[in-house]
């Protein structure tokens, strides 16, 4: 009988610390059910985009060899905007551009195609806070790279975004 009351207090404190650090931010188990609710709901990084590209339809003319992700056309200067919450995880550069990538629950949301960005590694930043601007690139159109990934695979963001 001594057994099944210890048993039954180690499962009691066990549920209370997961409740204790899912209160105070420590525990991570809702927020990918919290984006995956946001499916459909999500704004386009930026507003007055010229074109959009999704890479089914490269996929489609070209032979399936694009990972899944939209490409935006816009002008020089457009404001990018985050798509949803996250901490930052890691800034980059290629070829003079810059690369954000934030971190939501499980989920990866990355920025390519801007000036500098405003945020640093390790700020939180919210639902369509400025990144930075688009960059232009020579004898190219200005254009954003977005794409969103978990970790077992790469999410086309048309499926999520209004």
């Amino acid at each position: 009988m001594q057994n099944v009351g210890r048993n039954f207090m180690k499962q009691y404190l066990l549920i209370c610390s997961i409740i204790v650090l899912n209160l105070t931010g420590y525990g991570q188990s809702d927020s990918s059910l919290i984006f995956e609710r946001a499916k459909k709901t999500l704004l386009h990084p930026v507003f007055n985009f010229n074109k959009l590209i999704n890479s089914d339809s490269l996929n489609h003319q070209l032979g399936g060899c694009y990972e899944p992700g939209n490409i935006y056309y816009a002008d020089e200067g457009e404001t990018v905007k985050a798509i949803f919450e996250g901490k930052v995880v890691s800034i980059f550069e290629l070829d003079k551009q810059y690369g954000l990538i934030t971190k939501f629950g499980s989920y990866f949301i990355i920025y390519f195609g801007l000036t500098k960005p405003v945020a640093k590694k390790g700020d939180y930043i919210y639902t369509q806070q400025s990144l930075g601007k688009l960059i232009k690139i020579p004898s190219e159109e200005c254009q954003l790279m977005l794409m969103i990934s978990n970790p077992t695979k790469n999410i086309d963001p048309s499926k999520w975004l209004k």
